[in-house]
């Protein structure tokens, strides 16, 4: 059965993630009674890999719900979503393979389902982004790990951890997007805390020690979001995580909040901007971090 059409933002990125998933509406609601989605991708010119870790999750669950393929109407074979592989999670063979070239800083759209693949994704955004300096793979290898695992402990999602990465030359930042459709921090958090609402659970699972139910081994420290927030704001750069209906943006100035309207996310969407920059003392913010926490 058909449902409703879904419009993906002109722009959508890190920098507008609320405003662009209020704008897409992505209806997980209708998934559960069959409804297959259409995406419209015709207005779309900007996309980064924050956007396409959340249309990814959205169609890879659409599609495996309805067991249908979601119709993609615009769709341009020259795209980024293209050029990242996105065409199969939505029910498609990919009719834009290509070698990736010397001079691409992006990872093509990844499925990570488990511990092996944890640390192959691991390696392939660090050589992909030719990320060298052993203190810079310490922290974002370490980042990547916690929030990918993150999913596997507590996600119980339809489609494992989505992850993109892309380093942006310009800016001299490489962006890392994580993202599934499971549960989500409320829920999560609610079996061992008293949260009331998105926004308290996501700004207490950024709290030492706050940790929801663990399916793999029923017990967590509770300190991967903690110490990964800590560490990307530490060196300067933002971290943004997403659930139900709020986003939830850290930088070193303080917290932000922004809300989703018209929809909700139901499982967790985390966003790490980092500058890359050789020179800051990446082994002494490690150390640094990791006394002011533990």
């Amino acid at each position: 059965m058909s449902g409703r059409t879904c419009s993906v933002p002109k722009t959508f990125g890190y920098m507008n993630l609320a405003l662009g998933l209020s704008e897409l509406a992505p209806p997980f609601d209708d998934l559960d009674n069959g409804h297959s989605p259409t995406l419209d991708l015709g207005r779309m010119s900007f996309c980064d890999p924050v956007a396409t870790v959340v249309l990814g999750a959205f169609v890879a669950t659409a599609e495996r719900k309805t067991r249908q393929p979601v119709a993609l109407q615009g769709w341009d074979p020259g795209s980024y979503l293209s050029r990242v592989g996105f065409k199969p999670f939505a029910g498609y063979k990919d009719d834009f393979p290509r070698k990736r070239m010397d001079s691409d800083r992006l990872t093509n759209l990844l499925e990570v389902r488990n511990a092996d693949e944890r640390v192959e994704a691991q390696s392939e955004v660090l050589d992909v982004l030719d990320i060298q300096h052993e203190g810079v793979r310490t922290v974002l290898g370490y980042c990547l790990e916690e929030m990918l695992r993150n999913v596997e402990d507590h996600a119980l999602s339809p489609v494992h951890a989505l992850l993109q990465a892309q380093y942006y030359d310009n800016r001299h930042e490489v962006v890392m997007a994580i993202a599934d459709t499971g549960v989500g921090v409320l829920q999560s958090l609610s079996v061992r805390h008293d949260v009331q609402d998105d926004e308290s659970a996501l700004k207490a699972a950024l709290r030492p020690g706050v940790s929801g139910r663990n399916t793999r081994k029923q017990t967590n420290a509770g300190l991967g979001l903690t110490v990964s927030s800590a560490l990307v704001t530490e060196v300067g750069g933002m971290f943004q995580v997403a659930s139900g209906d709020c986003v939830l943006e850290v930088r070193r100035s303080g917290q932000a909040v922004h809300r989703i309207r018209n929809t909700r996310w139901p499982g967790v969407i985390v966003v790490m901007v980092v500058p890359r920059d050789e020179n800051l003392n990446w082994d002494g913010t490690f150390r640094k971090v990791l006394e002011g926490i533990v």
